[in-house]
């Protein structure tokens, strides 16, 4: 009672962000080369050069060939604002029928970076981070341990922990 969620995944946003790192040069599965690039595109969040392209493309698959001739930390940048920025309108598409947000809570493989999280940071004055890897399986599996007796109801699950950011 008196809370709302939505699950707004958005698949072509993920594959947006998987062609911009291909295009980098960057391998999506290198914790590594993810953590450097981050670390590179995150002095360049919130100078975004995106609306000042006229005819930059609504579409987040079609991200990749216009932002090719800016270097790769400058694409993981506007590509991460990018979907910031389509996050924020689907909140606020929330936020009329539900109210006001209290807090946002922001899981996923791309939610991961101190770049993502300072442009996600920028959606409420209290964004959560879940301090596990995989919310969404985590809960999965909380909810199937209530369906198999493991915990009596939904109140007996152990709450999950969480961070606030440090971009800020």
């Amino acid at each position: 009672p008196g809370l709302s969620a939505s699950f707004a995944p958005s698949f072509r946003s993920g594959t947006a962000l998987s062609a911009v790192l291909q295009q980098a040069g960057v391998n999506e599965r290198d914790p590594a080369a993810l953590a450097e690039l981050d670390e590179l595109a995150l002095p360049l969040i919130r100078r975004s050069i995106v609306g000042e392209i006229a005819d930059f493309p609504t579409d987040p698959l079609d991200w990749p060939k216009t932002l090719s001739a800016i270097d790769p930390a400058a694409q993981w940048a506007e590509a991460l604002e990018g979907i910031g920025s389509l996050g924020a309108a689907r909140l606020a598409r929330l936020e009329r029928v539900a109210g006001k947000a209290a807090r946002v809570m922001v899981s996923g493989g791309w939610a991961a970076g101190r770049a993502a999280r300072k442009v996600k940071e920028q959606m409420s004055s209290t964004v959560l981070f879940p301090e596990t890897a995989e919310a969404g399986a985590r809960g999965a599996a909380l909810i199937a341990g209530v369906a198999a007796g493991t915990f009596a109801n939904i109140g007996a699950v152990p709450a999950p922990t969480y961070s606030y950011g440090d971009s800020k």
